[in-house]
């Protein structure tokens, strides 16, 4: 699924990559019990998220915000069911 994800995004680290691929697995798992409303705005955000990918240091409003520690806090959880 990365190579899927890493084609439609601009460059993202790997770190990033699997961050947005966990994203993506959790909230397809989450989608199953959402009302029809409540999917289609979880579904625009998913496209927002694998065409943009996740901000980095480049963009102004993200400047001062490290998002590394907490993608890397990311590498330990589990997607619910497993």
């Amino acid at each position: 699924m990365t190579t899927t994800i890493q084609k439609k995004i601009r460059k993202q680290s790997p770190v990033a990559l699997k961050t947005i691929e966990h994203y993506l697995t959790l909230s397809k798992n989450i989608m199953a019990n959402e009302s029809s409303a409540t999917q289609a705005i979880r579904k625009q955000c998913q496209d927002f998220l694998t065409s943009n990918g996740l901000p980095t240091r480049r963009h102004e409003d993200w400047q001062y915000t490290p998002l590394n520690g907490w993608m890397n806090s990311l590498k330990t959880l589990k997607s619910p069911g497993v």
